[in-house]
């Protein structure tokens, strides 16, 4: 009888138990409330997409290019390589431009290819290494909207070694047209790891 009993008040608490459980679940699911992610600023999304182009690499394509030009004989304005064709001059000023031009001012453009834009894949070329870039972190500046402080890690991995990874900062600043009129990239511990 006392077996029963407990049983008996057992089962009782089990069941409420099972429907505070299904409550609970049908009022978590029916909620109106849906996390919908926040659309990614689209000028984080243009300094990430410049500091992958300049800090990844060389693709084929580039080393092509370089690989032509190094081989070649310049005669007046073409560069001619029996192995690939006739290449312009202006063929490694069309793969920048294709790449990087949407994202910046034409004064930045000019400045940055000049600058930035090939001197890490550069390295990596001659010493016969690749680079890629991991975690990029841009965040708007705490002083000024249409500034973004960034950060990001660029692995150097030579043929047939190590990978060296190094932090790169820097900071870009957007123009009300949305592109980028300023950057700065510190990345003098990765030029010491190329140049090692």
């Amino acid at each position: 009888m006392l077996f029963n009993y407990i049983f008996y008040e057992n089962s009782k608490l089990v069941k409420a138990l099972f429907i505070i459980g299904i409550f609970l679940f049908v009022a978590g699911c029916s909620s109106d409330e849906v996390a919908v992610p926040e659309p990614k600023d689209e000028n984080i999304i243009k300094i990430e997409k410049v500091l992958k182009y300049t800090f990844t690499g060389p693709d084929q394509e580039l080393k092509e290019i370089w690989k032509s030009i190094e081989n070649a004989v310049i005669e007046a304005e073409e560069v001619k390589d029996s192995s690939v064709g006739t290449i312009t001059p202006n063929h490694l000023n069309q793969y920048l431009a294709e790449r990087l031009k949407p994202y910046f001012t034409e004064e930045m453009y000019h400045s940055y290819i000049s600058s930035y834009a090939l001197t890490f894949v550069t390295n990596a070329y001659w010493n016969d290494a690749q680079l890629k870039v991991n975690n990029i972190d841009v965040q708007t500046s705490e002083t000024k909207n249409h500034i973004y402080d960034f950060t990001a890690d660029v692995q150097y991995q030579p043929k047939g070694s190590a990978a060296e990874v190094s932090t790169i900062t820097g900071q870009a600043n957007i123009n009300e047209d949305g592109k980028i009129a300023v950057i700065l990239i510190r990345a003098n511990s990765l030029m010491d790891v190329i140049q090692q």
